[in-house]
């Protein structure tokens, strides 16, 4: 496929350029689509020996004259009335802000056309020498616009003519083609129109390009195929085989055709060159020759047991009955093609269905390929037996209803010949064997189980029928929402990895639902909550040690779930010390520096200091010390101490003979 580009330059020399030693062109350059359905006028500028160059106002005015006619643009094969700016180059106002967008003007008659470039108008004289003139920096050639218009299919004309008008105005200022006007009425513009090429003619005559074809060798037939090729209206064959004795010329098609078979015998040579004739004339081109080797015709294994039916027999008598034959490593080079006694055939598959009536014996024909001979026969028993009435009854024992879950036992007796059964589920879950094997098509006789989706609800359904016959029955198990007996003791009373004695512990049903019942059951058998509806309880221990607590669900359904809970409680020992006291307030038990605990041994060290080290209070009984405490005299009876802060340390050991030894000061305010 090739872009025919036919280049015509009009050189336009602007007034004052070689003073400074410049030179500003314009050139109109036509391409041709490379399907040849579309025209294109590229406008550009070039300029040399300046960095940049102004330019200002300018039209570009052409026309365009099909040689056929006396009237110029009129019954044209190109479309002169659709001819529409495609692109704009420097002088789009998105790309170059100095310059408003580019118009375009057609005559009445669309031969005559005006490509309008304008810079912005100046606001005010004043600035009108700094507003007319803009100079911009871009390479040494600027695309000013394309045009764009379509060309009539199958177009082949070679006398298209195209003429500019320069026009130039010859007191422009330096670096213009300044030359325009505001309007057209009619197919002249002025009257210096000339040809932009030296023969005046421009051609719409598509290419075409010779296509590569290459051979394939098939049993008893050559295959040859190629690209298809743009712009080729016919394809013609000169075939050349028997050892090139044999010259014959075939007329293939049109240009959508991309491949011909050639039957010939085995081990014979076939040459081909291709023919493309275009939509102009006469204008064709030819291929170069390819050539190729007819295979011989494979030697089947094919067998019987090659050939299957979908279905144990007898069918129903309205059933279809599918024959299929594995080729699977037969030996096949191509497609296969079988057929049947009793008129059933069937091309280019190894499949076929038909509706039987009656008993019959099929013998299946193999041919491979288009032109090998049909040389395997295989004869295939087919027995159609059409059903009698058959005794079917169905009796099912199914439950109404049952609870979600882990496997739920399903029970059927359907009785009767030729029936089929099917189980369906309007959940995610799964049929199960006994043994947990997930069974995709559960069969009569086995033990079937189900296996719920977690939080599945809905219907569990059994059909047993005999569709030859119409006769079946439905029963149906709906699945109830199981509850989930999930307990959760409250995690914000832990300390560390425990609970304390001493101190209520909430114990709460994680997700509750209305309209359950619990029961909350404790390992030693102590605050148990029963038949309440109540999702959160509360209990204290007083002991240490590890619980368990068991909490059972019945929802609205009367299905029940189950969950237990491990933890651990431990002795909350521990010592506390005031920082401050006064003989002077008023409750009695700030009077005082007191002691408090829990699990400490009556056993004690406590000694309080002065600030020179010096003591003044010393206790060996935790009871007199958190019961009395020190009133801020000597030794409880001494002279009284002063207003300030006293060091302690207190020494001794809890009831599980841990060890504790504790320091800090005390605040003393009279």
């Amino acid at each position: 496929m090739f872009r025919l580009r036919i280049i015509y330059l009009l050189t336009l020399f602007i007034c004052g350029a070689s003073a400074f030693g410049q030179t500003i062109n314009a050139r109109i350059t036509p391409v041709i689509s490379v399907n040849n359905d579309s025209l294109y006028l590229d406008i550009e500028v070039t300029r040399s020996g300046m960095a940049t160059f102004p330019l200002g106002n300018s039209d570009f005015a052409f026309r365009i004259t099909d040689s056929r006619t006396s009237v110029p643009g009129l019954s044209s094969p190109i479309d002169l009335a659709g001819i529409t700016i495609k692109s704009r180059g420097r002088w789009d106002a998105t790309a170059d802000t100095n310059y408003l967008p580019i118009a375009f003007d057609k005559s009445v008659d669309n031969s005559t056309f005006i490509l309008k470039v304008r810079t912005k108008t100046p606001r005010s004289l004043a600035t009108l020498s700094n507003s007319t003139i803009v100079q911009s920096n871009f390479g040494p050639t600027s695309l000013v616009a394309r045009l764009a218009t379509k060309i009539e299919a199958g177009a082949c004309l070679d006398s298209i003519k195209l003429e500019w008008n320069r026009n130039i105005s010859n007191a422009a200022p330096v670096g213009y083609l300044n030359a325009y006007t505001f309007n057209i009425t009619n197919s002249t513009y002025g009257n210096s129109f000339i040809p932009v090429s030296g023969n005046n003619y421009i051609k719409l005559r598509p290419t075409i390009v010779a296509p590569l074809v290459g051979a394939a060798s098939l049993p008893q037939a050559v295959l040859f195929t190629w690209y298809s090729v743009p712009n080729v209206r016919r394809y013609f064959a000169r075939i050349v085989k028997n050892n090139g004795t044999e010259t014959t010329f075939v007329n293939i098609g049109n240009g959508n055709v991309t491949e011909y078979r050639v039957q010939t015998r085995p081990r014979d040579t076939v040459c081909f060159t291709l023919f493309a004739k275009s939509s102009c004339g006469l204008d064709s081109v030819q291929s170069g020759v390819a050539c190729g080797t007819a295979l011989e015709c494979p030697i089947l294994t094919l067998e019987s047991s090659n050939v299957t039916l979908n279905k144990n027999t007898p069918y129903c008598p309205t059933e279809l009955v599918t024959i299929t034959i594995d080729t699977a490593g037969k030996n096949l080079t191509r497609p296969a093609r079988f057929s049947f006694d009793n008129g059933l055939t069937f091309t280019g598959s190894n499949t076929f269905s038909f509706r039987g009536t009656r008993d019959t014996t099929l013998r299946v024909t193999y041919q491979d390929g288009d032109f090998c001979p049909a040389n395997t026969t295989i004869t295939v028993n087919v027995p159609i037996l059409r059903l009698t009435q058959a005794n079917t009854s169905i009796a099912m024992n199914l439950v109404d209803s049952i609870c979600n879950s882990s496997n739920v036992s399903l029970a059927y007796t359907p009785t009767g010949d030729n029936l089929i059964y099917t189980w369906t589920t309007s959940g995610a879950g799964t049929f199960v064997d006994a043994a947990g094997g997930v069974l995709p098509t559960p069969a009569i006789g086995t033990p079937i189980f189900y296996r719920p989706a977690p939080g599945e609800t809905g219907v569990i359904n059994f059909r047993a029928f005999n569709d030859c016959f119409g006769i079946g029955a439905n029963d149906n198990v709906k699945l109830l929402a199981q509850p989930d007996a999930a307990v959760l003791a409250d995690p914000t009373q832990l300390q560390g990895n425990s609970f304390p004695t001493n101190s209520p512990i909430r114990f709460s049903r994680t997700t509750p639902v209305a309209g359950e019942i619990y029961d909350y059951v404790f390992s030693d058998n102590l605050g148990n909550v029963l038949d309440t509806n109540a999702s959160t309880i509360t209990r204290t221990f007083s002991t240490g040690g590890t619980y368990r607590i068991t909490l059972t669900v019945t929802n609205g359904s009367g299905c029940v779930d189950t969950a237990s809970q491990t933890f651990r409680v431990v002795e909350n020992f521990n010592v506390y010390l005031p920082n401050v006291f006064s003989p002077a307030a008023t409750n009695p038990l700030d009077q005082t520096f007191r002691i408090n605990g829990t699990g400490v041994q009556e056993a004690i060290e406590l000694i309080v200091f002065d600030r020179w080290g010096k003591e003044v209070y010393t206790e060996s009984n935790f009871t007199r010390a958190k019961n009395v405490g020190w009133n801020g005299k000597k030794d409880n009876t001494g002279d009284l101490q002063q207003t300030g802060t006293y060091s302690y340390v207190i020494r001794g050991k809890f009831v599980n003979n841990n060890n504790f030894e504790k320091s800090g000061t005390v605040t003393l305010i009279r």
